[in-house]
């Protein structure tokens, strides 16, 4: 239409359980699934409706009862679980990366001295940035060894890396396959 920019795009968020009536079929994959939550051993400990309302380091609306509080650790949709434990169980020291890329065009590989951010109100904490490639390949893979246990580190997030000696500067990031506990 005249006075209106070409490409022009209305974006309209609905809730995924609203979705059906509005005359929309969701894929499967974002329908509610109800499942188990489990210890780390495997013990179901109650259930849930799907695991879209879940993220790794939640302690709130579990619906658990507990000595202790419980977190979540794990969240896998495929097979409609989460996964709980103790605070500590949430700590790790070594981020498995995939899909790492770098501001600049050149990156030699090896490992460097880097700040590494896993989660938005997280502060930058000092790590080891390990290329898994030498030369690197953008894409490719890396591995970050934090001198202290990082909490929460979930996959499918972002890890972003700064210059260790010059902070303001982003050198890359990647998104998180997996965490080591320890």
């Amino acid at each position: 239409e005249p006075g209106h920019p070409e490409g022009l795009v209305l974006v309209v968020l609905i809730p995924v359980d609203e979705a059906e009536s509005f005359g929309i079929r969701l894929p499967s994959m974002f329908a509610a699934q109800p499942g188990s939550i489990t210890s780390v051993e495997g013990e179901v400990l109650g259930e849930h409706d799907g695991t879209f309302g879940f993220t790794v380091g939640q302690r709130r609306g579990l619906g658990l009862s507990s000595p202790a509080p419980l977190y979540v650790l794990e969240v896998h949709p495929q097979e409609s679980r989460v996964v709980v434990g103790p605070v500590d169980a949430l700590m790790s020291t070594e981020v498995l990366l995939g899909s790492v890329s770098f501001t600049s065009q050149n990156h030699p590989g090896g490992s460097r001295r880097v700040l590494a951010r896993i989660r938005s109100r997280h502060a930058e904490q000092p790590a080891l940035l390990d290329l898994a490639e030498t030369p690197f390949v953008r894409g490719g893979r890396a591995r970050l060894v934090f001198d202290s246990p990082v909490r929460a580190a979930a996959p499918g997030q972002s890890a972003i890396f700064f210059d260790i000696d010059r902070p303001e500067l982003v050198l890359g990031g990647g998104v998180i396959l997996r965490q080591t506990v320890g």
